[in-house]
Parts: C-alpha cells; sequence; structure tokens
C-alpha cells in the first residue's frame, strides 16, 4: 500500500492544505451554531415600505422605453 501512494500520490500545495483547514473549521463552527429560520411577520413592515415607494413613483415619467431613441 505504502508503495501505491509513493508512486501515485502527489503532496498537496500550501495554497490547498489552507483551504482544506479552513473548510473544515467553517464546517465545525457552522455546525455548532443552530440557525433557525425568522418568523415572515419580521419581513412585513419591508415589504409594506417596498410597495409604498413603488406607488409614490406610479405618475413620474422615467424617459423613453426605447433607449435608443
Amino acid at each position: 500500500m505504502e508503495r501505491i501512494l509513493a508512486a501515485q500520490a502527489k503532496p498537496r500545495s500550501a495554497m490547498e492544505a489552507l483551504t482544506i483547514e479552513a473548510r473544515e473549521q467553517l464546517h465545525e463552527m457552522l455546525r455548532q451554531i443552530p440557525l433557525d429560520a425568522r418568523p415572515t411577520a419580521e419581513y412585513q413592515a419591508l415589504l409594506e415600505k417596498t410597495t409604498e415607494g413603488d406607488a409614490s413613483h406610479e405618475g413620474e415619467d422615467d424617459g423613453p422605453d426605447d433607449p435608443t431613441t
């Protein structure tokens, strides 16, 4: 087994090793912190603000629909 690995295996570059280590650390941290979805009621105020902003711009002319004219 050692001879097969010695003949076929190639060492990792320093960047590859750092990337793998960082990925493992990130996965470990994410497993420790449980994330729950927010209730949709928290987003209702944002939705109302955007619909109010759209209504205030309805009468405005943004210019020609065709930008080539």
